[in-house]
């Protein structure tokens, strides 16, 4: 989910570059989940109704083979069991699923097809078996993944920490708080994106630390 406002509060330390230019010839962590989620989105509708698909797959597979061919190696880093501290989110974070659902195919029958997409993206749900059948297609093609033993953000920013990679491809500003040295955020389908660097924190204009 990311904490709210910092991205914007950090803006006059965003480098806006190229992830092969920020970590061509580096290893980078992933948070794989936020691929996961961008992925789910583009087939919701099949998701949500329960129709075979393998979309989201093909998706996080090209974001994948994109980094392999500006010389980045990717460490791909998954959620793994639920937070126990996190079961009322969770239980309220489904009801709202069940709900969007709900207005999704109202809106379908309609025929407001705008509607319904934005209703059916809202109540997507990331499964475990999504996520296996991404890290089987990863492993099929020669890339490194892990599975965190809950949320990945902690796992992340233990391998950055203790130089194990140089920096973390993520989509919210979780890992900021985390003292990662450098965190690669929002990267578009091009490679493009913005990198924070934690020793640049302190220069922030707009939010004094």
């Amino acid at each position: 989910m990311g904490i709210s406002a910092l991205l914007p509060s950090l803006k006059s330390i965003v480098r806006t570059k190229h992830v092969g230019e920020a970590y061509g010839g580096k290893r980078v962590a992933v948070d794989s989940y936020c691929w996961l989620h961008r992925g789910a989105y583009s087939c919701s509708v099949e998701l949500v109704e329960g129709i075979p698909t393998d979309k989201f797959v093909t998706s996080f597979m090209k974001r994948a083979f994109m980094l392999r061919r500006v010389g980045v190696e990717a460490l791909f880093v998954f959620d793994g069991g639920r937070m126990p501290g996190k079961a009322n989110e969770e239980a309220d974070r489904g009801r709202n699923r069940l709900e969007a659902k709900t207005r999704a195919r109202k809106h379908a029958r309609a025929g407001n097809t705008t509607a319904a997409n934005e209703q059916y993206q809202r109540a997507v749900d990331v499964s475990p078996e999504m996520a296996l059948a991404v890290i089987h297609e990863l492993k099929t093609n020669g890339f490194e993944c892990i599975v965190a033993p809950y949320e990945a953000d902690a796992q992340m920013a233990y391998l950055i920490r203790n130089d194990f990679v140089h920096g973390i491809v993520t989509e919210d500003s979780d890992m900021i708080p985390h003292k990662c040295a450098s965190v690669f955020f929002k990267m578009d389908n091009d490679g493009i994106g913005q990198e924070i660097r934690y020793d640049d924190i302190q220069k922030n204009k707009d939010l004094s630390f």
